[in-house]
């Protein structure tokens, strides 16, 4: 079926891409995460408008191929990004997606950005990631932008502080991994641990070859020195 939103058109094969998602687990059954947890319940609070228009290509909104959010305390809300798959061709796009601005940096196109709702966004791109083996060739990938509120019974994990309130230089505790994730910046992908002590919670970045290496559950020493978290 050929779809033209004006910025794209698309020949999308809606059977196949339903069926392709009867294959998909839901995004809370995929992650342990607060992100892909939160999602899972959130996204059902959405504008009609955009489940109709998911539904229009075959897309089961409730099992993205990934979703990364950041945590507003003051407002409640996560700001989402994340990505579907489409079984089907861009055919034709108005401009670029994006917009190179230096040798080895560049921003996306807001030209190109469609906005569903005032907190919906999405536009589409040939550049996939974490294609299921099975999926359905052709394929091109539908990225979403969206604020949604923090909607499960306990606190969020990114409602802790890097910095602890009081006097805390020089002193150890014994800590808990509960929580790891990933963000995507425009440098790359920064990772983050979150830990717990009693009544106490941490946060702190970490190299990649650590963030791969532990496990939830690993329990360790940390020190807070000149304003820095260490673990040792």
């Amino acid at each position: 079926m050929i779809i033209d939103l004006e910025k794209y058109i698309l020949d999308v094969d809606i059977e196949a891409t339903k069926q392709a998602y009867t294959k998909i687990q839901p995004v809370n059954e995929q992650c342990a995460c607060d992100d892909c947890q939160n999602y899972a319940i959130a996204i059902k609070t959405v504008n009609l408008k955009i489940t109709e228009f998911f539904d229009s290509f075959g897309i089961n909104i409730s099992r993205p191929a990934e979703v990364w959010g950041w945590y507003d305390k003051e407002k409640n809300i996560y700001d989402y990004g994340g990505f579907y798959h489409i079984v089907g061709n861009i055919i034709e796009q108005k401009e670029k997606l994006d917009i190179q601005f230096m040798k080895k940096l560049s921003h996306m196109n807001g030209n190109m950005v469609i906005q569903l709702t005032d907190k919906f966004h999405i536009w589409f791109t040939n550049d996939c990631a974490l294609i299921p083996d099975d999926f359905p060739k052709p394929y091109f990938q539908m990225e979403i932008s969206t604020e949604l509120p923090w909607s499960l019974n306990r606190p969020c994990a990114e409602d802790i502080e890097d910095k602890p309130k009081g006097n805390y230089n020089n002193k150890e505790y014994d800590v808990t991994l509960i929580e790891k994730k990933i963000r995507k910046t425009i440098f790359g992908k920064k990772y983050t641990f979150y830990f717990t002590s009693e009544k106490k919670h941490f946060k702190m970045n970490v190299y990649k070859e650590a963030f791969e290496f532990y496990k939830i559950g690993w329990e360790t020493k940390i020190i807070y020195i000149a304003g820095r978290l260490i673990i040792y």
